[in-house]
């Protein structure tokens, strides 16, 4: 009898073992990621914007209704681009940075540094402007990605 029991045992830990080998296997999914294979998450997967594209905007400029547009180039870390209206002609950015849903964008006029702040809702924006004491309202749209 005691080779029957002991015989019994060791059916039900194999199986025990199988089950929670299974159960390991599952939960982890498959093979860990080899040297080099990570890729690091999409701004999407952060819940970042991704500024790269062309976007129209318009605001007004002392009285004056203005429209123009706005391109951002590059990856992360090394975002660049320009925008262009009739006030101020084409202006490279200085600096581009994103925040979430929030982008900020700074370019050098001969008036002095313009600062601009944009909120993302989808592929739309609201935001403001400011260049020394003048500033104002903006809002736009993203054209292309």
């Amino acid at each position: 009898m005691f080779g029957a029991s002991h015989f019994l045992e060791d059916i039900v830990k194999n199986t025990l073992s199988i089950i929670m080998l299974s159960a390991l296997a599952a939960a982890c999914g498959s093979a860990p990621a080899q040297p080099g294979e990570t890729a690091a998450p999409t701004a999407a997967a952060r819940g970042e914007l991704d500024p790269v594209g062309t976007y129209a905007f318009s605001t007004t400029v002392q009285g004056a209704a203005v429209d123009g547009q706005l391109r951002i180039t590059g990856s992360r870390g090394a975002w660049g681009g320009s925008f262009y209206s009739d006030a101020t002609g084409e202006l490279q950015l200085s600096s581009v940075r994103v925040d979430g849903q929030e982008l900020r964008l700074d370019a050098d006029t001969p008036d002095g540094r313009v600062h601009v702040r944009l909120v993302f809702s989808g592929d739309t924006f609201t935001g403001d402007w400011t260049l020394g004491a003048d500033g104002g309202a903006l809002r736009g749209r993203r054209l292309t990605r």
